[in-house]
């Protein structure tokens, strides 16, 4: 199925495994769009979803660690 015609979207996204499109337009609708190709199938995936081992700080937090850790050392 496809759909033709004038849409005012402000924001689009797609869904974290690459199936769905979400739209929102300037009446608040929202819809949600299946992606697939032209004979129906379902888009596969190019790419492998992979976690960080690391945290994310804000750079003030990542400086008062910095700061106690000066402060607690001790010199030999």
């Amino acid at each position: 199925m496809s759909f033709t015609g004038e849409c005012h979207c402000f924001q689009m996204k797609m869904t974290y495994d690459d199936q769905h499109l979400i739209t929102i337009s300037e009446d608040s609708c929202v819809m949600i769009w299946k992606v697939q190709d032209r004979e129906g199938r379902n888009l596969k995936r190019d790419k492998e979803i992979s976690h960080a081992e690391e945290i994310l700080i804000t750079k003030s937090d990542l400086e008062e660690k910095v700061f106690d850790f000066i402060l607690t050392r001790k010199p030999k």
